[in-house]
């Protein structure tokens, strides 16, 4: 199905592989060397006690549909979608205690345990557009075709069961700042339990 609504049940049989490009996390981490690499934050910074982090936004960010990207998008990714009834399988991380915006760049997410492990596995946050995702009722039959992310490729074309292609995100969005991407296109196709992407 032609779906890239990151909370269905189904995200990760329908369109799995591509949410990585589509909607873009606060920082990535390098699995190899261990390293953090900032991605829509600019930096970060934890508390004395080890249980919050706090993150900085860049400055100029912007959605595909050139709506501005702003603390509330990530406050609203990492807290009230999950904490609402209505998160699909957007669900709460079970050891974050909540989240605080600081002022118009900043976020704190704050810790139920110190652990500063748990920015290797569960706070590389997906931020998602709040000015779309609050208006969906229902995120468990919520289909969405054309989705708007802030990573390098946003623009699908020619999606079929099989395969389907994502062009690079445009110019003027928050990708902008960081990647010009080294091709145009990414191509997905269908193998028996798994999408396999290549570059095009």
């Amino acid at each position: 199905m032609d779906n890239f609504n990151p909370c269905s049940p189904n995200a990760f049989a329908q369109t799995n592989g591509s949410y990585a490009e589509i909607f873009e996390p606060l920082i990535i981490i390098d699995n190899v060397q261990f390293k953090v690499h900032p991605r829509l934050a600019s930096s970060y910074a934890w508390s004395k006690d080890l249980k919050s982090i706090t993150f900085t936004l860049r400055h100029g960010l912007k959605w595909s549909d050139g709506q501005p990207l702003t603390v509330q998008d990530v406050y609203y990714s990492a807290w009230t979608l999950p904490n609402s009834k209505n998160h699909g399988l957007c669900a709460p991380n079970p050891s974050v205690a909540g989240s605080t915006i600081v002022d118009p760049d900043k976020i704190t997410v704050r810790l139920k345990t110190a652990d500063v492990t748990q920015l290797f596995t569960n706070l590389q946050l997906a931020v998602y557009p709040q000015h779309i995702f609050r208006t969906i009722k229902d995120f468990t039959t919520w289909v969405w075709t054309k989705p708007v992310g802030s990573g390098p490729f946003t623009e699908v074309k020619d999606f079929t069961p099989q395969a389907y292609e994502i062009d690079a995100n445009p110019p003027s969005s928050a990708c902008a700042w960081l990647c010009t991407p080294a091709t145009t296109r990414v191509s997905w196709r269908s193998r028996p339990g798994r999408w396999t992407g290549r570059t095009s």
